[in-house]
């Protein structure tokens, strides 16, 4: 009897999926809480950091939502894994390289588009709004459970969460752009050049200090070794986790 052949990663991701929406296959990895819970650890009172570790699970996964279903239009299936640092959706059939390139620009910007669009916005309007200050008013002078920091949080992780991704950074939705429409070099180049004014601007914004650095230093350097070596590492292969 011939041996089984390996299992390829979107096989894996589905054999470790952890349950199934709209019918993708989605897995959470637990470093993903723990950085989440990292990022909100010095929101006040307490109760905001657990919510925050929520709104970042439901920010992101409404983001790879966009991708898979926009994949699934395309005529293809995947699976999402939420990972330490964000997450990813695996496409199968080949995944990107048997799409055009209109298509394959598409998927890249489903996932933000879609995120602004069922989040970020209608969260910025409400807060914006007659009831948003009503909020606000109650959560400043009484205290204790507010719809208002729950809001005003949504619309911050899920608007920026989803303009961070178009930069034109591998392994970001806007990196992926970059490398269809400019090819793997040219795409490298611009990811080093494009993290290192990101990092000096974010660095410069005093909100996220050394972990801007941390981050985009780290996508300067894994597109520099991509570069030099001429070939991806592996590391930003959405096919390949």
């Amino acid at each position: 009897m011939n041996d089984p052949p390996p299992a390829t990663p979107t096989l894996r991701c589905v054999a470790r999926a952890q349950f199934r929406l709209f019918g993708i296959p989605i897995r959470v990895e637990p470093f993903f809480l723990i950085v989440a819970a990292l990022f909100g650890i010095n929101l006040d009172p307490l109760w905001l950091v657990f919510a925050f570790v929520v709104i970042v699970f439901v920010s992101v996964l409404v983001h790879e939502l966009g991708h898979a279903l926009t994949y699934r239009l395309l005529g293809q299936r995947s699976a999402i894994v939420l990972h330490g640092f964000g997450g990813f959706t695996v496409p199968t059939g080949g995944g990107r390289r048997v799409l055009t390139k209109p298509k394959s620009v598409i998927v890249s910007v489903s996932g933000a588009l879609t995120q602004l669009l069922v989040l970020g916005v209608p969260a910025r309007i409400a807060v914006e709004s007659d009831w948003g200050d009503d909020l606000l008013v109650d959560w400043v002078f009484n205290g204790g459970f507010s719809w208002w920091p729950i809001l005003d949080l949504l619309a911050f992780v899920s608007i920026w969460w989803a303009l961070f991704n178009l930069l034109p950074i591998r392994p970001l939705d806007g990196g992926h752009v970059a490398e269809t429409l400019l090819g793997f070099r040219n795409a490298c180049k611009l990811s080093i050049g494009a993290a290192i004014v990101a990092g000096f601007v974010a660095f410069r914004s005093g909100r996220f200090g050394l972990i801007a650095i941390m981050y985009f230093g780290l996508f300067a350097y894994l597109n520099y070794r991509d570069l030099r070596e001429d070939q991806t590492s592996g590391t930003f292969d959405v096919d390949a986790p």
